[in-house]
């Protein structure tokens, strides 16, 4: 199964497009380890070095990764979670389960949600108090959550509200609100009925890297959403950071939309 060195491709990108297809087609599943060096050379007439740069540039990808036993390669498992982005904070939605969103979501995938939260008072970034129609020096209450799928971290989200409109309610203890804060900003007389939503693919950030287990080569989905309510002010703006080898972000549309 030589490589074609008469094509204007390089050879590591050639053999790198084969090994990429067999993770594809599930040739090469989930778990199992890829040949060894030395049999891919013979298998492909291909250098060590052709080799080693196919199977960097994979690594790169997160298709595979190196176990550490003797520099043997596997491929990865890839279990993405569907953020169906149009539902999720739905008024429909909310009628029906009484718990969080997203926890909700990861539920009904069969999967295991859990968050880690941090609460406090900060000044925004001038981006977040723009959405939130905020003064200069106006504060607003941050909730940080760190979240967890069957004990793997999948992502980040920071809600900001306006201090003034949820000073002293639940959304500014560092608590989970099983019933979700859309529901409590409703009780508070402002709920979200209209939403938009930002999506921007980037790089991480190496704190990113490190904390959410992304691997080389990875981007993130920065998904920001901006809730509006009844008076068309914005009362909450959602900034998530979803790994995109971890996410599927799918909306759902109807003809009158």
């Amino acid at each position: 199964m030589a490589l074609d060195r008469t094509s204007t491709r390089a050879l590591y990108q050639q053999l790198a497009d084969k090994l990429r297809m067999h993770v594809y087609t599930g040739d090469l599943a989930a778990g199992r380890e890829l040949p060894s060096e030395h049999e891919l050379m013979a298998e492909y007439d291909a250098s060590r070095s052709t080799i080693r740069a196919a199977l960097g540039l994979l690594v790169n990808e997160g298709l595979i990764a190196t176990s550490g036993r003797g520099g043997r390669y596997f491929v990865r498992e890839r279990a993405p979670l569907l953020f169906v982005a149009s539902r999720s904070e739905s008024k429909k939605r909310r009628d029906i389960t009484a718990r969080d969103a997203w926890v909700t979501d990861v539920i009904e995938q069969g999967r295991n949600p859990k968050q880690v939260i941090d609460v406090s008072i900060v000044h925004p970034p001038k981006e977040i108090a723009s959405r939130l129609g905020l003064d200069e020096g106006e504060t607003a209450v941050a909730r940080r959550r760190f979240r967890y799928v069957d004990d793997v971290p999948y992502g980040t989200s920071i809600s900001y509200f306006p201090l003034t409109i949820v000073r002293g309610s639940e959304i500014v203890e560092p608590t989970d609100i099983e019933r979700g804060t859309n529901r409590v900003l409703a009780e508070l007389g402002h709920e979200q009925v209209r939403y938009v939503d930002q999506i921007t693919a980037r790089m991480p950030t190496s704190d990113e890297v490190s904390a959410l287990e992304i691997p080389a080569g990875t981007p993130i989905y920065e998904h920001v959403r901006t809730g509006y309510d009844t008076n068309d002010c914005a009362v909450r703006v959602a900034v998530s950071v979803l790994p995109s080898d971890k996410h599927i972000i799918q909306y759902e549309l109807t003809s009158g939309n």
